[in-house]
């Protein structure tokens, strides 16, 4: 199965969850069924249900417990609002990881020129394709789950055990941050040159260009925090 089918199945899984915890059958903090019988329920491995409810985690909707399960802590996903409250609340925690995240990614982008494969670069291509026709589709689960498979695919491309590990981390940490951010078109639309710039560094193998793409990439990011905490609201289209 190829990156996009497991995305994919992925997603469905998250929305069938979705649907089971706002159905009306559970409460706030009552436990879900186990991994096991949510297998059998979505008819899927159980890798798929441990990604699938590890965003339901990120989206705030359940908590887990190591060894008890997991637990329902909203029904319902978080509106603009409390998605701005969120930002706010967690607003340290993000810089530390997003300093991180510019000295890797910096790092990460010149080896992936000087280590890419052809069928890499397609299929980085292809995510950044699939990532603009989620951001048409307004479908914010994808979008996250796209951007952050595009960045993971870069610390692929490197070809370094270590620079994969932290790209895996550093993805997985942020994905919080990524369900909530692209729930306002304009950050998400704010992605889409930077992705682009990158992809053509890589192709062209020009290493200057691609690290200062990431930098930039980056830099937009902390300015579309800066914006969503400063004006307590996820801005709108054209609000910047």
């Amino acid at each position: 199965m190829d990156s996009e089918s497991k995305l994919s199945v992925i997603e469905s899984s998250v929305e069938k969850l979705k649907k089971i915890i706002g159905s009306g059958e559970y409460r706030v903090g009552d436990k879900l069924p186990t991994e096991k019988e949510l297998c059998k329920k979505l008819n899927v491995g159980r890798s798929t249900v441990r990604e699938a409810l590890s965003m339901l985690k990120a989206m705030g909707l359940i908590s887990t417990c190591r060894g008890k399960g997991a637990f329902i802590e909203k029904l319902h996903e978080d509106g603009p609002e409390s998605i701005a409250e969120w930002f706010i609340k967690n607003e340290s925690e993000l810089n530390d990881f997003i300093e991180v995240r510019y000295h890797i990614e910096v790092l990460s982008i010149k080896y992936a020129i000087l280590r890419r494969k052809e069928e890499e670069v397609r299929e980085l291509e292809l995510i950044h394709n699939r990532f603009e026709n989620a951001i048409m589709r307004g479908d914010v689960t994808k979008m996250a789950a796209l951007d952050e498979a595009f960045h993971v695919m870069i610390g692929k491309m490197t070809h370094n055990s270590l620079l994969i590990d932290f790209s895996n981390h550093i993805a997985e940490r942020l994905r919080p941050y990524r369900l909530r951010s692209f729930a306002s078109p304009s950050t998400a639309y704010n992605a889409v040159l930077p992705h682009q710039e990158i992809i053509n560094a890589i192709k062209t193998k020009n290493i200057p260009e691609g690290e200062y793409s990431v930098r930039k990439h980056i830099d937009i990011s902390l300015k579309d925090i800066g914006y969503i905490i400063n004006n307590r609201v996820v801005p709108e289209p054209g609000s910047k």
